[in-house]
């Protein structure tokens, strides 16, 4: 039972700090004014959250 609770907790922890992060390295890209690299970086992470989202 707690298991289950930690492991939600991470997940939902890791889901928000990715996703944090992602918010801000797009905030730099967009400023930086270079979106190309930003697109990709964004795809690889969107992927990264799906697989841990499905994972857990």
């Amino acid at each position: 039972m707690w298991l289950w609770v930690l492991c939600d907790f991470v997940t939902l922890f890791l889901w928000f700090f990715l996703s944090f992060c992602l918010f801000v390295f797009m905030a730099v890209c967009f400023v930086a004014r270079r979106f190309r690299e930003g697109y990709v970086l964004f795809l690889f992470f969107f992927f990264c959250l799906f697989f841990i989202y499905l994972f857990f």
